[in-house]
């Protein structure tokens, strides 16, 4: 009797084990498929990083080009004033001359 129940508590605790390693293996399953939907997103994140920052450094880029380009203009703006500003002095000149000969001019008729 006592060999009975004996192989019965193995046979019990057999059966324990058995569920107790089918139930880890489903849950190692379910964990290894976790993980490598884990290294699968954060792949994808890494690539989107790498494009983004590629994106980042291309527009960094436009924008020193175009502030590059604003400062050329406004030294090409400034420098054309200051010739306009010069020619208007010359004309300025040259009519109060002109003015002044026309006036002497007329003062010897």
């Amino acid at each position: 009797k006592d060999k009975s129940e004996a192989q019965d508590q193995l046979s019990t605790l057999s059966n324990k084990v058995a569920d107790l390693k089918q139930g880890l293996g489903k849950e190692k399953e379910y964990l290894t498929s976790t993980i490598a939907l884990k290294e699968g997103s954060i792949k994808e994140l890494k690539e989107k990083e790498a494009q983004g920052q590629n994106r980042f450094d291309a527009l960094s880029n436009e924008v020193t080009e175009a502030k590059q380009e604003i400062v050329e203009l406004r030294r090409r703006y400034d420098q054309a004033c200051s010739e306009r500003n010069y020619l208007q002095r010359k004309e300025e000149k040259l009519a109060s001359a002109l003015a002044d000969l026309e006036s002497s001019k007329g003062a010897k008729l």
